[in-house]
């Protein structure tokens, strides 16, 4: 799978750190012009734009949360006095998927959106989507914009794109027999839902032609044993790829190492740091923060995504120069709940349950209340196996790599409601009790 998409993947650093400083220093200064609100906070932190000389001095530039942005829409609705251009020159908007509270609001200009679709060719083409390929994919066309730029985009490749959204899984399985997809995107959790429906109908989908596809959305893809668990089951590449909708879709995407996904860096610049803000270093865990160096409606200056990640410089052996994210996302800080001390992420549950080939994968956490906190999973199990064979073994797994005890529920196939988009695995019904 040779060949780049553009030549700024390859930039060697220093080149690429030089256009990143150009970009930045372009932005802050548009920011501080046109947009009300960033002109406000650039004041409030005691600089003006001219103190920003090299890229180390971002960090004197304010956080932004999804909270102020929240606030600034409701105060002046309909996107907030972040907004930098006149509402006129947007021509697009879409929102975050309102996971953890109201949706926010994000507009585009032309000229950004012509960008994100170039970006989502970029992503595309480097998991080995060519003109010729036959591509489906399975997001949403409502009011996120994962469908349409991922439509787009793909499309801008040259190969044959089939929007076949979310819905009718059935109809989904004929597609992908009758048209002879040859590439695919979803959630994982959403590929393995559509595999587990072709086997129950006598289907292999191994033999399907499927090749490759590109997964995200939630955590799966850069769990090796939930990965292995998708290869097989499909006879296909997996590849592990994000964006994020406050910044823009996509921003990243593994190569063909699989060794991390590659950060659009000339789009975006990416900080990682602790609990106080403070810089890790690098290839160590910490809150991902974004800065969009490229939009014009509504550019944000780190902003605190509230995933996890590491991030490490290190030249990949693809040749691309663009940092990557060792194991993609590791978790959200939002989807991290804390049992008797202890910090648990759907990410580590979903690495055990996919060891288990007596499981469909499917599962959900439940933190109940009662003298102590109580870590119950509620997982499904295929049909014809034993629970009394796997729940000692899963509770084991489970404390020897998370560190806490669990309580196993072991349900029929098909007990859990599926779902096509972002799959909630938390209920945390601690938070349904009232003092």
């Amino acid at each position: 799978m040779a060949g780049y998409w553009s030549k700024e993947e390859t930039f060697g650093r220093e080149r690429l750190e030089r256009l990143q400083l150009k970009k930045l220093k372009k932005q802050i200064k548009y920011l501080h012009s046109n947009s009300p609100f960033y002109r406000r906070k650039i004041k409030q932190a005691g600089i003006k734009p001219g103190d920003i000389k090299k890229l180390d001095d971002i960090r004197k530039l304010p956080f932004t949360t999804k909270d102020e942005i929240r606030e600034a829409q409701t105060v002046n609705p309909p996107f907030g006095d972040i907004l930098a251009v006149p509402m006129g020159e947007c021509t697009r908007a879409f929102t975050s998927s309102g996971t953890t509270g109201k949706f926010v609001w994000h507009p585009f200009t032309e000229k950004d959106w012509s960008m994100w679709v170039n970006l989502a060719a970029r992503q595309y083409y480097t998991i080995g989507v060519r003109k010729g390929d036959i591509f489906a994919h399975f997001f949403n066309f409502n009011y996120i914009k994962t469908g349409h730029v991922v439509s787009e985009g793909v499309s801008k490749i040259g190969a044959l794109v089939v929007n076949a959204g979310t819905g009718g899984t059935l109809r989904h399985i004929e597609t992908l027999q009758d048209l002879k997809i040859t590439a695919m995107a979803s959630t994982p959790t959403y590929a393995l839902y559509m595999a587990q429906k072709a086997i129950e109908r006598g289907f292999n989908p191994s033999e399907f032609p499927v090749e490759k596809g590109l997964f995200g959305g939630e955590p799966g893809t850069e769990i090796p044993e939930f990965r292995q668990k998708l290869e097989e089951t499909w006879g296909m590449k997996a590849y592990d790829g994000w964006g994020i909708t406050d910044i823009g879709i996509p921003i990243a995407v593994e190569c063909e190492m699989q060794q991390g996904a590659h950060i659009f860096e000339d789009s975006v610049i990416v900080e990682v740091v602790d609990e106080e803000g403070n810089p890790v270093g690098d290839g160590e865990k910490g809150e991902i923060v974004y800065t969009d160096i490229t939009n014009e409606a509504m550019p944000l200056i780190r902003f605190r995504s509230r995933d996890l990640g590491i991030f490490t410089t290190e030249k990949c052996e693809c040749g691309r120069t663009f940092g990557r994210f060792l194991g993609g996302i590791i978790g959200r800080m939002d989807d991290m709940v804390k049992i008797r001390g202890v910090q648990v992420y759907p990410s580590q549950i979903i690495g055990i349950i996919s060891k288990f080939n007596e499981l469909t994968g499917d599962f959900r956490i439940v933190i109940e209340r009662d003298v102590m906190d109580r870590l119950v999973i509620k997982a499904e199990i295929k049909k014809g196996f034993n629970p009394a064979d796997i729940e000692e073994k899963l509770k084991e797994e489970i404390k020897n790599f998370v560190g806490v005890k669990s309580h196993i529920e072991l349900l029929p196939e098909g007990s859990l409601k599926k779902y096509e988009w972002k799959t909630p695995l938390i209920e945390d019904r601690r938070r349904m009790i009232e003092f």
